[in-house]
């Protein structure tokens, strides 16, 4: 009985694993590797350069007095935004780590896959309870919003000039995308594969933004942060 009983939660497992848009708790340490053998010159020297501003990015503070330049700004553009943000300010969720609001980019800096040190990126859902991630050995899917709990260094960021609508359509854009691999590298355009802040950056791309930082042919969550349209808060 007890072999029967394990056989069926091991399919019921994979079954829930397989359906688009069911949250899974997955292990936070894959172990896929990044290949960078398959990378180009070009694409390697990217990476070594993303790398060099990742240290002074990660320890980087938030400048309060040009913040609140900024957010006055979005009171003026996007009111409802505005609203939403002050009020995710002014919310301390120390339980599970919940940050950002619908649409808002995640960013860490933390390394957990091998071969890849630039960090992880993800996309706010409509409900700021769950985010979109594309995850090593996973692929594309949805998942809890605990980033600040789970990940040691954490930025979220809105886009500057960006309506709602855009917002809810750059999640909604990644949640089409549950279900789809996880691949590194595949060239930021590729619409069947991603990796973290390909997808991110593809969601945004679809919106009419542009948030790659250097214009190279990958994209980084230092790319992410990096790009003039994008503003941690």
């Amino acid at each position: 009985m007890k072999k029967i009983t394990k056989a069926l939660l091991v399919v019921s497992m994979s079954a829930a694993l397989a359906l688009p848009g069911v949250t899974t708790y997955a292990s936070e340490k894959p172990s896929a590797s990044f290949d960078t053998s398959a990378l180009t010159k070009q694409e390697k020297k990217e990476l070594e350069n993303d790398l060099l501003q990742i240290k002074e990015l990660k320890d980087k503070k938030v400048n309060k007095a040009e913040l609140e330049k900024n957010l006055k700004e979005l009171e003026k553009v996007n009111p409802e935004k505005y609203k939403d943000i002050k009020k995710a300010q002014g919310i301390q969720v120390m339980t599970v780590g919940e940050m950002g609001t619908n649409g808002d980019i995640l960013i860490t800096y933390d390394n957990k896959t091998s071969g890849w040190r630039h960090g992880h990126a993800a996309i706010v859902q409509t409900n700021n309870d769950y985010i979109v991630e594309s995850w090593p050995n996973v692929g594309v899917r949805s998942y809890k919003n605990n980033w600040s709990s789970r990940f040691s260094s954490k930025k979220k960021m809105y886009i500057s000039g960006a309506s709602s609508s855009k917002y809810t359509a750059a999640q909604a854009y990644a949640k089409s995308k549950i279900g789809s691999p996880y691949q590194a590298p595949v060239g930021k355009n590729s619409p069947i594969a991603f990796y973290c802040s390909s997808l991110v950056w593809q969601a945004w791309y679809k919106q009419g933004y542009d948030l790659d930082g250097n214009g190279g042919l990958l994209v980084t969550p230092a790319d992410l942060e990096n790009d003039s349209q994008t503003i941690v808060y």
